[in-house]
């Protein structure tokens, strides 16, 4: 088992979101890559507006992001981005390219999980280049 003298630090890559400036503040400088991120609270508080902006901004310039949701469908949630982010009727190239979402995510109605627990949406900034699993689709 290694001490701490041992131990190398190693300093985390941070993806900064440009179109939110605040939000990077927020986070004390951006996005960890890599990392996990829950977002939680009561309906229409705007979850999903966030990270509409956030994954779609974060996809368009080239970062690979996967959405999974437990609530709202994928053709809800794809109607949102075009919303915010289609330009001439569809959404940009990199975007189509690098944004993965899944909706079947089945350990969340089971009994181990609380209802409350059914109101999260939930993203990871890919570390690697591709997303492993055949259940992650891309948004087409």
């Amino acid at each position: 088992m290694p001490r701490l003298a041992e131990i190398s630090r190693k300093s985390s890559q941070v993806i900064e979101v440009p179109s939110l400036p605040w939000l990077n503040r927020a986070l004390n400088g951006g996005f960890v890559r890599g990392a996990v991120y829950l977002l939680a609270g009561g309906p229409a508080l705007g979850k999903t507006t966030l990270v509409n902006q956030v994954l779609g901004d974060l996809a368009i310039r080239g970062r690979k992001v996967l959405y999974v949701t437990t609530e709202q469908s994928l053709g809800e949630f794809k109607a949102a981005l075009e919303r915010v982010h289609a330009r001439g009727g569809s959404l940009p190239h990199s975007m189509v390219q690098n944004f993965f979402a899944d909706d079947t995510v089945d350990d969340v109605g089971s009994e181990r999980c609380s209802p409350r627990a059914r109101n999260i949406t939930a993203w990871k900034l890919s570390p690697s280049t591709q997303f492993k699993g055949g259940a992650c689709r891309p948004m087409q």
